[in-house]
């Protein structure tokens, strides 16, 4: 399958190129585009690709003016980072879209869909669609976890990691205490920002401040180390590795 990525943000591109040939080894990734510029000229050639996963905020304006200039026939998934209320209308309209950051499990999801969804390009409603698409996304601040006979409030950034340890998720502070909860690492990963908690490996999620450092792995993959240390060896996979190098550079 030949997919193009309209995406602004570097990081987030490198992410969702990964993520595909985690996927599916056989997709390929044709091109990357940053503008909305960029895109019409690129779609104005009519190439050959079976998927378009494009952001619906770029660099210069939003993706819907794409449509204003060019005609795009290819399947579209939208990326977003809004709240999923606002996004009701994508699903009655049979457009697909994934709320970043995006999950394997989201991603698998749409990937499934490609085939059985015919997606409306109307401008009119596409514009309709981004005044519901005002609000930024609301990332959660504060975990409530069972201690005892008590709830306990615990803020992000007393947060060391999410680690999942005979399948259940475990919260572990950055003060060495952890605590049980009833969530899914896939659930986690879309409440927390992305800006400051990284999706390390299939057990685990991170918060940048608890990274100590990373240690060199055969085949190109890193050891992460985190204080307080993992009580588990925190692999990455060698193509996350340059996602996380990326993501620890960025304020």
């Amino acid at each position: 399958m030949k997919v193009a990525i309209v995406e602004d943000e570097a990081l987030a591109a490198q992410r969702l190129q990964a993520l595909l040939l985690e996927a599916d080894p056989n997709i390929e990734v044709s091109t990357t585009l940053d503008t909305v510029r960029a895109a019409v000229s690129y779609f104005s050639t009519k190439p050959d690709l079976d998927l378009i996963f494009m952001d619906i905020q770029l660099a210069d304006g939003l993706a819907f003016s794409i449509f204003d200039q060019v005609q795009i026939d290819i399947p579209i998934v939208f990326l977003t980072a809004y709240d999923q209320y606002a996004l009701k209308a994508f699903e009655v309209n049979s457009i697909h879209y994934l709320l970043k950051p995006i999950t394997m499990e989201a991603l698998e999801r749409a990937l499934q869909k490609r085939e059985d969804h015919h997606q409306s390009r109307n401008t009119p409603l596409l514009r309709q669609l981004a005044e519901q698409l005002q609000n930024p996304r609301k990332f959660k601040e504060t975990f409530l976890v069972n201690h005892r006979d008590r709830l306990l409030p615990i803020s992000i950034d007393k947060i060391a990691y999410f680690l999942i340890k005979e399948q259940v998720v475990f919260l572990f502070e950055k003060s060495g205490k952890n605590y049980k909860t009833d969530q899914k690492l896939e659930e986690l990963e879309q409440e927390l920002d992305p800006r400051w908690f990284f999706r390390a490996n299939r057990q685990c999620i991170v918060h940048k401040d608890a990274i100590h450092s990373l240690q060199h792995y055969f085949n190109g993959k890193l050891i992460l180390n985190t204080d307080p240390p993992c009580p588990q060896r925190l692999v990455i996979s060698k193509s996350k590795a340059p996602l996380i190098k990326s993501w620890l550079t960025q304020s």
